[in-house]
């Protein structure tokens, strides 16, 4: 029995290689799901860049407390003509958790804004280490 398991994990890992199944055929295949990650490049006017901060950091207290959330980190870019002076990149339990988290967050009559700075998040899935 332990040996069909192994054969059956490894006969899905390379049909999802060789894209025989969809990639919902290969989740559903395997019994738990890793983590979301989101990745948001923020563009940022010159001379705002710590407003930003504070502004990510506000986002990132409150989304802190909410089901599903796992980590965040802030990177900044080293050279000032970097087209994204911030970009977050945070990881979430599920899809669902992550739109419902910051479905809320958004309806916060409160949450700091800074004119000028765009963003432009998007999930992703880990496809290699």
């Amino acid at each position: 029995m332990k040996r069909t398991f192994w054969t059956a994990l490894a006969l899905t890992a390379a049909l999802i290689m060789t894209s025989q199944v969809t990639a919902d055929q290969g989740a559903n295949a395997m019994t738990e799901r890793t983590p979301v990650i989101l990745i948001n490049p923020f563009s940022v006017p010159e001379g705002k860049v710590e407003e930003a901060i504070s502004f990510w950091e506000a986002g990132r207290d409150f989304l802190a407390q909410q089901p599903g959330y796992i980590s965040t980190k802030l990177h900044r870019a080293i050279t000032p003509d970097a087209q994204y002076q911030l970009i977050n990149v945070a990881e979430w339990e599920s899809i669902e958790q992550f739109k419902a988290a910051t479905t809320k967050m958004q309806a916060l009559p409160d949450l700091p804004r800074v004119d000028g700075v765009t963003y432009g998040p998007a999930l992703y899935d880990v496809i290699r280490n």
